[in-house]
């Protein structure tokens, strides 16, 4: 377990808003000066990450650098759903192209930045997910007590 220091501060905002897309950051009002603790927990974080992520030699972990000014909250679309193959790993069922029975319902899913908090958007999709799961459970003779209706 590992803490922060909590030094995250908010300044003026600046003159074109609260904050100024810059593909796949935004430079915004909120100031962050990293503390040795802070920079201690992203590393352990980072360490974990990389482990799970690179176990099975599936994955790669590409970390990306923090500055003072730029932010980047609510990473989405790694995985995202849609119906080319070419841009999109998953298919409108939420399943993994060329991998039937691996669902991904996570905010990796969404297709595209959203621009405002995904929570209940990642929420909806979830949602409509599980009525799959459960229908494809059910498919392979899975007890299923009810399958909702998507």
């Amino acid at each position: 377990m590992t803490e922060d220091a909590n030094e995250g501060v908010f300044g003026e905002p600046p003159e074109f808003g609260n904050f100024k897309r810059v593909e796949p950051a935004s430079v915004g009002q909120l100031k962050f000066d990293i503390s040795p603790e802070t920079m201690r927990g992203f590393d352990l974080s980072d360490a974990a990450s990389r482990s799970i992520m690179t176990l099975d030699g599936l994955a790669s972990l590409h970390l990306v650098k923090s500055t003072k000014k730029i932010q980047c909250a609510h990473p989405l679309a790694s995985c995202r759903i849609g119906d080319d193959p070419a841009t999109s790993a998953l298919d409108d069922k939420h399943e993994l192209r060329g991998h039937p029975g691996i669902f991904v319902t996570d905010a990796s899913s969404v297709p595209t930045s959203l621009c405002v908090n995904p929570s209940l958007t990642i929420a909806a999709l979830a949602g409509r997910a599980s009525s799959i799961l459960l229908r494809r459970a059910a498919e392979y003779g899975v007890a299923v007590e009810a399958v909702p209706q998507p």
